[in-house]
């Protein structure tokens, strides 16, 4: 905030007709004073009627010369202008006309008198005692002669004087008018502008100065820097306007300061004073607060160190093009890649480094890209290692723009997919090989999601096994059975295989025609085209099942006869053994009656059978 000064502003309305009044109203009071007073002291000083005649016109002449004076006076005392540059007071040709009537009264006494000498009458009034002589009227005529030249010297001297007056006033209110100026543009300004004195105190401190700091300005002019800043801070923003000061000249430098906002960095210019005669009176300074644009030369700083330390420790080689194509910048990694330095290959093209058919091919695709102006993602190309040998590479860039949003060219990095690209080539060898053992083997194999059980593939053999002409039909109908054989039973062994491994069971299946066939499958889990499935192959057993099966009936047959042919033996052998049971009480009884044992029993004591 500054101190401006007052301005004078010009009476109007009531203020006019005021000092206007006091004019006339002097005026009158010095003319009616004049004419009481002359009047009286005209009886006093001359008794002669003849000369009472020439008196008065003596005094008529007089009253105008006095009247103008003190008119010239007041009008120079109460005219406005004569103080604020408002209507200017009486000037020359009111002068003029003052002096003008003073010489006009001394030239008509001095005339009057000429004709009484000349006439004789001004010596006989002299030698009658009457009146004054010709020598008093001729004093008298030198006397108002010199008074209308001293008064007319001393009018000129004082309108000299005047506008003298007035040239420094119209300068100090110029010189006021642009301190305003410099007040109102330092007040506007949303930098701190500020002056010292050679003592380090505050003379000048504006707006921004005073939100800067937290304080008005009235509590800052007249303290230093001590009275605002922590002492650390003070002492070195003192000694910094002793430099200015000591080494006169401009000094700038950036200044790290406390303030109610927290801390915050100003880029500082302070200079020294001078005034009019050029000497040294102080220094005047400039601060703009630049913390934003420390941050942010901070932020950028830490981001450009952030992306070195990414080009450096990243394996693609980062690059840039102009609006014509042309490499601007390429990171170490090329050297990697491609076997050439950063250097070599910039004002080259992309296509330099391609062979000439892939660089044809390449180059239909970025030229629609580039008429768009849009970013580009894994565009794969080969381009040609410095030894001759070739690289697979991946390309993805950006249109860089300016603020206008015109192409300046692009960014972007390549990578080197050179194994993975080998890879997929032999993977789609393989999926090739795979296909076509897949196609051509004489058991049915399925490719089934491992989560719905939806069947993704089949070969031919397992789209005729079920009736089919195509997979469309296949994957359409519902070809399980009812369970155990059903679809959920399928699901539950699929997502077994998915989890566990290898699943190995016999499947009952039923075909379009409801014709029911026997498979003996093996789940596996099988990756296909990068996604985890679970295949099944299957090996028709429905003629094993059928052998199975009369073999099963064969054996419940010959189980059912061995039975009964076992019962016919036991029955046969508990005969038996009851007719020997008998036979031996026989022999027993023939033994005691003393006879010879009819039945022939010793083979049962034999263990050999003898």
């Amino acid at each position: 905030m500054t101190h401006h000064g007052e301005r004078h502003q010009l009476p109007s309305g009531t203020g006019s007709q005021g000092w206007r009044l006091r004019v006339v109203l002097l005026y009158a009071v010095g003319a009616s004073l004049w004419i009481l007073l002359s009047d009286r002291a005209l009886e006093w000083l001359v008794q002669d009627p003849a000369q009472v005649a020439l008196t008065n016109t003596l005094k008529g002449w007089a009253f105008v010369a006095l009247t103008s004076l003190l008119l010239h006076a007041l009008l120079h005392r109460f005219t406005p202008g004569a103080r604020s540059g408002g209507p200017p007071a009486p000037g020359r040709w009111g002068l003029m006309f003052v002096l003008l009537t003073m010489w006009l009264g001394a030239g008509a006494i001095g005339f009057d008198i000429a004709r009484k000498l000349a006439s004789g009458e001004g010596w006989e009034i002299a030698r009658s005692g009457a009146g004054p002589g010709p020598s008093a009227w001729l004093v008298l005529l030198a006397v108002l002669t010199l008074l209308a030249t001293s008064a007319g010297f001393v009018i000129w001297r004082q309108r000299q004087a005047l506008e003298v007056a007035r040239g420094v006033q119209r300068a100090q209110a110029e010189r006021l008018r642009t301190n305003e100026l410099l007040a109102a543009i330092a007040d506007s300004s949303d930098d701190a502008i500020f002056a010292k004195d050679l003592e380090g105190r505050y003379t000048l401190f504006n707006r921004a100065a005073s939100r800067f700091v937290g304080q008005p300005a009235e509590a800052v002019l007249g303290q230093d820097d001590r009275a605002i800043f922590p002492v650390d801070q003070a002492e070195q923003l003192i000694a910094i306007g002793r430099a200015v000061i000591a080494n006169r000249h401009a000094q700038t430098q950036e200044e790290e300061l406390d303030t109610p906002e927290g801390t915050r960095v100003f880029l500082a210019t302070k200079a020294p004073l001078h005034d009019a005669q050029g000497r040294i009176i102080g220094l005047y300074g400039i601060s703009r607060d630049i913390t934003r644009d420390k941050l942010a030369e901070e932020a950028l700083r830490l981001s450009e160190r952030r992306f070195q330390d990414i080009v450096a420790a990243s394996a693609d080689w980062i690059w840039e093009l102009d609006a014509r194509g042309r490499f601007t910048y390429a990171s170490e990694s090329l050297h990697e890649l491609l076997g050439y330095a950063p250097e070599e290959i910039l004002g080259k093209t992309p296509f330099d480094l391609m062979p000439p058919e892939e660089a044809k091919r390449i180059g239909a695709r970025l030229l629609a890209l580039d008429a768009r102006h849009v970013a580009f993602r894994d565009l794969q190309h080969i381009s040609l290692h410095r030894d001759g040998s070739q690289r697979h590479v991946s390309t993805s860039g950006m249109p860089i723009r300016d603020g206008a949003d015109r192409l300046l060219g692009y960014r972007g990095l390549d990578r080197d997919i050179t194994e993975r690209a080998q890879a997929e080539a032999e993977l789609r060898a393989s999926e090739a090989l795979f296909r076509s053992l897949f196609d051509k083997a004489p058991v049915s194999i399925l490719v089934h999601d491992r989560e719905s059980g939806e069947v993704i593939d089949a070969n031919r053999q397992a789209i005729a096994a079920y009736g089919y002409a195509s997979l469309e039909e296949l994957r359409s109908c519902d070809f399980m059975d009812e369970p155990p054989y059903g679809f959920e039973d399928a699901v539950r062994l699929i997502r077994q295989a998915a989890a566990g491994g290898q699943q190995h069971f016999e499947w009952k299946n039923r075909d379009r025609f409801g014709t029911i066939f026997w498979e003996e499958v093996w789940l596996n889990r099988l990756v296909l085209n990068g996604i985890e499935r679970v295949m099944a192959i299957g090996v028709d057993i429905t003629e094993r099942k059928a052998a199975e099966e009369g073999q099963r009936h064969q054996a419940e047959e010959l189980t059912r006869r061995f039975a009964e042919l076992k019962r016919f033996n036991r029955a046969t052998v508990d005969r038996e053994l009851a007719m020997i049971e008998l036979k031996r009480r026989i022999n027993a009884l023939s033994l005691e009656l003393g006879r010879e044992a009819p039945y022939p029993l010793s083979f049962l004591n034999d263990p050999d059978g003898a």
